[in-house]
């Protein structure tokens, strides 16, 4: 028999090895094997020669803990890396309750950027999600419009902290084909930790040659097209 080609039984094994592996070595990790592995939250790409990549997102009380990941690489069959992302301990009596609904986060983003809400016209299922934050909780800055969204940097620093947040996609009125929002609002105080465009804006200038109907491109070329 030659080596198994079926990428889906491919996976499959795979999911289950790398789930052995670390739930032997989760205390040399520093994770818990029980935040990981829940439905939806295991990604795997099989490449053509059968090395696999998985992605392992972390949940806490089945809350997606944003942010933080196990990733896995295994080449003809063998664990090679293994590599911890954003992954700070979560204290066992962290309250997963919202205070707040997803309505009112809705209307945090609508006052904060000064535009009206399309009302059920939200671009993704609001949905309660544990935000992983630097230790300093310093609140990113940003200046909001229906034209784009501009952050500053966040300064990068060891350690670890948790908020429990909702995320939401409202659509406001005006809003162009250009932009896709999407923002994190704190589920017990209505902070504000992130607001973006997820469209990815890119505006290119240079010369183009024409291109004839027959595919062939020639001629002479048009400047700052």
């Amino acid at each position: 028999h030659g080596p198994i080609t079926d990428h889906r039984i491919l996976s499959e094994a795979a999911v289950e090895g790398c789930k052995q592996w670390i739930t032997n070595h989760q205390d040399g990790l520093g994770v818990n094997v029980e935040e990981l592995f829940a439905p939806g939250m295991v990604r795997t790409s099989t490449h053509a020669d059968g090395d696999i990549q998985l992605s392992l997102k972390r949940t806490f009380q089945g809350i997606e803990v944003v942010g933080s990941r196990v990733a896995v690489s295994i080449v003809a069959g063998n664990i090679v890396t293994v590599a911890v992302e954003q992954w700070g301990d979560i204290a066992m009596d962290f309250d997963v309750t919202p205070t707040i609904t997803a309505e009112d986060a809705l209307n945090v983003l609508s006052t904060h950027t000064g535009h009206a809400l399309m009302a059920g016209e939200e671009t993704c299922d609001s949905e309660v999600q544990i935000l992983t934050l630097a230790n300093d909780d310093t609140p990113m800055e940003s200046s909001t419009s229906l034209r784009g969204t501009n952050f500053e940097p966040l300064e990068v620093i060891h350690g670890y902290k948790h908020k429990l947040t909702w995320r939401v996609c409202p659509k406001f009125d005006g809003q162009g084909d250009a932009q896709s929002f999407e923002g994190y609002v704190d589920a017990r105080n209505k902070k504000i930790f992130e607001f973006k465009n997820t469209i990815d804006l890119f505006e290119a200038e240079g010369g183009v040659f024409p291109l004839s109907n027959d595919g062939r491109a020639g001629g002479v070329e048009q400047a700052e097209w």
